[in-house]
C-alpha cells in the first residue's frame, strides 16, 4: 500500500492517485511542490514505468520532481542504463530540470540501479539527488530536506 503522507511540517493535499501494472501512487501538494509516493506492487521494468512517469508528470506543476519509491516488498526490478536514459528524456521533455528521488529497498542490487541513474542525471544535465535506504524515515527526511533546500534557494 502507499505510505501515508506523514512528512514535512505542512500538511500535504492529495491531488491525484492511481494504480497501474506494478505500481500504485499518490501525489501530494506541499505548498508549491508535489511529492509522488509510489509503491511497487509487482515486477517492474521500463514497460511499466513509462505510464507511471506520464501519470505523475501530468501532476507535477513545476520543473522539480520529488519522489519516494517504496520497493521494500522486494519485487523484481529490471532497468538498464538505456532504460534510465529514456526515462530521463521523458522527464526533460516534460520540463523537469531537477529530480529528487528516494528509494526504499532492502535489495542491494537496487542500489546499483540508483548509482547508474545518478551518473546519467549528471550526463543529461538534470539537477538533483538520488538516494536509497532500507529505512522509510530516512527517505522521508531526505525529501523533506530537498524541499527545504529548494524553498530556501539552495
Amino acid at each position: 500500500m502507499i505510505a501515508e503522507n506523514k512528512m514535512l511540517d505542512r500538511p500535504g493535499v492529495l491531488i491525484g492517485d492511481g494504480s497501474m501494472a506494478g505500481f500504485v501512487f499518490a501525489s501530494y501538494r506541499h505548498g508549491p511542490h508535489v511529492v509522488h509516493r509510489i509503491s511497487v506492487v509487482g515486477p517492474v521494468g521500463l514497460k511499466e514505468r513509462i505510464p507511471l512517469y506520464r501519470a505523475t508528470l501530468a501532476l507535477t506543476p513545476a520543473d522539480t520532481y520529488f519522489c519516494i519509491l517504496d520497493n521494500s516488498a522486494r519485487y523484481y526490478n529490471s532497468l538498464s542504463f538505456e532504460d534510465i536514459k529514456l526515462l530521463d528524456t521523458l522527464l526533460m521533455d516534460a520540463g523537469i530540470a531537477t529530480f529528487y528521488g528516494a528509494t526504499i529497498t532492502l535489495d542491494a542490487g537496487y542500489r546499483e540501479i540508483v548509482e547508474l541513474a545518478k551518473a546519467n542525471v549528471t550526463n543529461v544535465g538534470l539537477n538533483g539527488k538520488l538516494m536509497t535506504t532500507a529505512i522509510p524515515e530516512e527517505a522521508e527526511a531526505f525529501i523533506a530536506e530537498m524541499i527545504a533546500n529548494t524553498d530556501s534557494g539552495k
